[in-house]
């Protein structure tokens, strides 16, 4: 009976035993699980995080993409604007350049003009004082022959008086 007793009691306490690691094996599979989820719940949290990262990490690039696109097309007008400006100068310029060849131009073709006129004018003044100095010398040759001609009358007439005077002289003695 004892036999039988410590059969039963060690039957009992090896169900006990066997309840106990079953409820020990219970817990630690529960817990097993219980890690088991909160390690996929980190690591889904993790992943998360990482496809967080990773679309910050894409949007702050496209963003910089788009401010360096932005950038360069602002360089670019800026550059455009600046050849327009140096072409605009530099047409500005010839347009300026030409204006004072045409400019240049007309004053030599006035001065040309205006030498011209002065050789003329020079030329008929030499003309007309030549015209008046031979006309000078044809008149002082009539006035130089006009009292030749008159001494040589009052000559005459000088002669004749003397003449007319002895003959009233011999007349009269």
């Amino acid at each position: 009976e004892r036999e039988a007793a410590r059969k039963k009691l060690e039957a009992a306490e090896l169900a006990r035993r066997q309840t106990n690691l079953s409820e020990k094996e219970r817990k630690l599979k529960e817990q097993a699980e219980q890690r088991k989820k909160e390690k996929e719940l980190a690591e889904a949290e993790e992943a998360k995080r990482e496809e967080a990262r990773q679309a910050r990490e894409q949007a702050l690039k496209e963003e910089q993409e788009a401010f360096l696109k932005t950038q360069q097309k602002n360089f670019e007008e800026q550059q455009k604007k600046r050849e327009e400006n140096y072409a605009n100068q530099v047409k500005e310029a010839e347009i300026a350049e030409q204006k004072k060849k045409a400019a240049i131009e007309e004053l030599d073709k006035k001065n040309k003009f205006q030498q011209e006129q002065l050789e003329k004018q020079k030329e008929l003044l030499e003309e007309e004082t030549q015209k008046k100095l031979e006309q000078i010398a044809v008149d002082d040759q009539k006035a130089r022959q006009t009292i030749l001609e008159q001494q040589e009358k009052d000559k005459l007439a000088l002669e004749q008086t003397r003449r007319d005077n002895e003959a009233e002289l011999l007349r009269q003695k």
